[in-house]
């Protein structure tokens, strides 16, 4: 049984040969519609025009958590660095931002709908665990 098995093992691909055809460099996207998530808890961004590397094409959602003062620092960070990357807070400003209401979270959603129909250059890189991670590239 163990000499079967092995043989079938010699032919499953090994995690190098597996990659998000999504991943890599994306030119000249759209920035086409912004959203709360369902639950009210998350920024949604989605960004059209994308192509794999198969030659297909896909849109990408960009979803952001809206922290509170409770959030870890990991995720301010996040949300922070997010508006700073879309020009929504200045590049200095080090200081921690809250979406903790709903007129928060509306403020958030509002600001970044003035930024549909831009086009973005982006990176979508593909973490260990297997999800793609969104980086806004410079202009």
């Amino acid at each position: 049984m163990d000499d079967v098995a092995s043989e079938l093992l010699v032919n499953i691909p090994t995690g190098a040969e597996l990659v998000d055809p999504r991943a890599g460099e994306h030119n000249n996207v759209a920035l086409s519609a912004v959203s709360k998530s369902d639950d009210g808890e998350a920024l949604l961004v989605v960004f059209t025009g994308l192509t794999n590397s198969e030659g297909g094409s896909f849109d990408y959602t960009l979803r952001v958590g809206f922290p509170n003062e409770a959030s870890e620092t990991w995720k301010q960070r996040q949300f922070r660095d997010t508006l700073q990357q879309f020009g929504l807070v200045e590049k200095t400003d080090k200081r921690a931002r809250f979406a903790t209401t709903d007129e928060d979270k509306d403020e958030v959603v509002a600001k970044f709908s003035t930024l549909i129909g831009t086009s973005y250059n982006i990176k979508l890189t593909e973490s260990k665990s297997g999800f793609l991670n969104f980086r806004l590239l410079r202009s």
